[in-house]
């Protein structure tokens, strides 16, 4: 999987998964907040918080392995895909690869949904 199509499914789930949550919320009763106003919120704010049309600023950290090489596959294009670490079931291919694997950590700054 390329480096983009992972991120923006990481993205993408874990926007869903917040929007999902608080609507659950909201059907069982419960008076539990899931990403609150600044409105709403009770306590003190940290001024190191970022704050956006009244919603704090959360990043995402993502940490991942990666590699870049080249292949044999004359399907496959240049790229920066994400390592998998487990596979199953199916049928092998084998092919030549040469590849460098490297870590990277980023975080991206998301205002989830109200």
């Amino acid at each position: 999987m390329e480096l983009k199509e992972f991120i923006k499914e990481v993205l993408t789930e874990v926007i869903a998964g917040v929007s999902e949550a608080q609507e659950e919320i909201k059907k069982s009763g419960s008076t539990a907040i899931i990403n609150a106003t600044q409105n709403s919120a009770m306590g003190t704010k940290s001024s190191t918080k970022i704050v956006l049309n009244k919603r704090e600023v959360c990043p995402i950290e993502i940490d991942v392995a990666v590699s870049v090489g080249d292949t044999t596959d004359t399907k496959k294009k240049g790229g920066i895909n994400v390592i998998k670490m487990l596979e199953a079931g199916g049928e092998k291919n084998m092919q030549t690869v040469s590849s460098t694997t490297s870590r990277i950590k980023f975080s991206i700054p998301v205002v989830y949904p109200g």
